[in-house]
């Protein structure tokens, strides 16, 4: 793996936005299999990623993945308001 330093900012394989920086500096975000190869951010890693990794563990189809993240979504909203 090609080390970043903690001011490099890496771009979302998924949403093209930017991957955020932890606080404890790590810049390298999620692993964004099985959406598509490469890494994402903290919003596509729970409102695409893991909706889709759920998807296939459990069999959910195509349509029960959109609808769970579409919650997981609302809730993140929800609470941030």
């Amino acid at each position: 793996m090609v080390q970043l330093s903690a001011t490099e900012i890496l771009t979302c394989a998924i949403c093209e936005g930017p991957i955020e920086v932890t606080e404890w500096g790590w810049n390298q975000g999620h692993n964004a299999a099985p959406v598509v190869d490469g890494r994402c951010c903290n919003t596509c890693q729970d409102t695409v990623v893991m909706p889709a990794r759920l998807g296939d563990r459990f069999g959910l189809k195509k349509g029960h993945e959109m609808a769970l993240a579409l919650r997981i979504f609302r809730n993140r909203m929800n609470e941030e308001e």
